[in-house]
């Protein structure tokens, strides 16, 4: 999931996250996070916790934006592209 978030935040952007060590450390922060909060049956209880890790990183102003939802069944995750 926390992959899947990052991913979804690069296609948004169109690019990687810069440099790969930031790109490693979210997902590993998301990863984290997304572990707090299980065992859960919401995705929106899971975009919350990945909304909260976005919220702290340095340049957060360019990690938006938001995650909207996460897949509890395949991970996938919908964001909000108009941010």
């Amino acid at each position: 999931m926390a992959d899947n978030v990052i991913s979804a935040l690069e296609r948004a952007y169109g690019g990687k996250l810069e440099p790969e060590d930031r790109r490693d450390r979210t997902i590993a922060e998301l990863m984290h996070e997304l572990l707090a909060t299980m065992p859960t049956t919401s995705g929106r209880v899971l975009a919350q916790a990945c909304n909260r890790v976005l919220a702290i990183q340095p340049d957060r102003g360019n990690l938006m934006p938001l995650v909207l939802d996460v897949n509890i069944n395949d991970g996938a995750v919908t964001i909000n592209a108009t941010n």
